[in-house]
């Protein structure tokens, strides 16, 4: 009898295949489904992406090129038909990839948060980036740039983000980068999202560089923001919300961008 390729555990094997980087099975797992489901388009598609990452970029072209005969508007064939013409086969030896632990995506309130990168690097250096790659951040003044392990400039992060990350990296805090999407932008190039984590917090920092969207109620006025998740005393103000006195042995990223002005003013007399 045989199964739909939703049911059938060969898929389960391919999907965990590619998952561990084991990319010569995940070619053998999908072209035994392929005999079965000749025309399954998540199959022709794992066995392309297999392909890729396996080095064959004319399988993997010719195979992506077979789902559009199949779905002339496939997202997934076209985007990275698109990807495959900034690449050589040594392009991906380069930037081999490794396997990805689920772990390395779990977003964890208050420590992780996921930013797209600006002022991005060419298209043939973008083109070679993998979801779950590792990037390094760069820290010069209140920028941060993220480069790959080739010391490659992919982009910088939002000028926002990175003064907060610049000024929590100087009172001792220490942050990762993982690559969460490689997006085609259609004939704007690509675009890069990361996945970001504060792996130590320094311990002058107080407050969460990251903090969760469910840590405010909506009504709460800005000016009240930096009294609030303080460990002391709880008042009442006139309008009805709950704030907290600030403790005196609290520092926020803002007190120490201010205490860093200053010295560096001090030091310019």
């Amino acid at each position: 009898m045989v199964l739909s390729p939703e049911l059938d555990p060969q898929k389960k094997e391919a999907i965990e295949a590619a998952m561990n980087a084991d990319w010569e099975r995940a070619v053998f797992l999908n072209l035994a489904l392929l005999k079965k489901y000749p025309k399954d388009i998540e199959t022709l598609n794992r066995l392309a992406r297999s392909y890729f990452e396996s080095g064959r970029l004319n399988k993997s072209k010719a195979t992506y090129k077979r789902v559009l005969n199949l779905d002339q508007y496939n997202n997934i064939a076209l985007k990275n038909l698109r990807r495959l013409v900034h690449l050589r086969a040594a392009d991906l030896e380069k930037n081999s990839a490794t396997p990805l632990s689920p772990e390395l995506f779990l977003e964890e309130p208050g420590k992780t948060r996921i930013l797209s990168l600006e002022d991005l690097a060419m298209d043939r250096i973008l083109a070679r980036l993998r979801t779950g790659n590792i990037l390094t951040l760069n820290t010069k003044r209140d920028e941060v740039i993220l480069s790959n392990k080739e010391n490659e400039r992919i982009g910088k992060l939002p000028k926002i983000w990175s003064k907060k990350i610049a000024t929590a990296q100087k009172a001792g805090s220490k942050f990762s980068a993982i690559v969460k999407a490689v997006k085609q932008l259609n004939s704007d190039g690509y675009g890069v999202d990361i996945l970001i984590r504060e792996t130590e917090r320094g311990p002058k920092v107080t407050q969460a560089i990251f903090p969760s969207e469910t840590d405010f109620v909506s009504f709460v006025k800005e000016d009240a923001l930096s009294l609030l998740n303080q460990p002391t005393l709880t008042t009442s103000d006139d309008e009805g919300m709950i704030l907290k006195e600030k403790s005196p042995e609290s520092t926020s990223l803002e007190t120490l961008r201010e205490q860093e002005a200053t010295e560096e003013d001090e030091e310019n007399e």
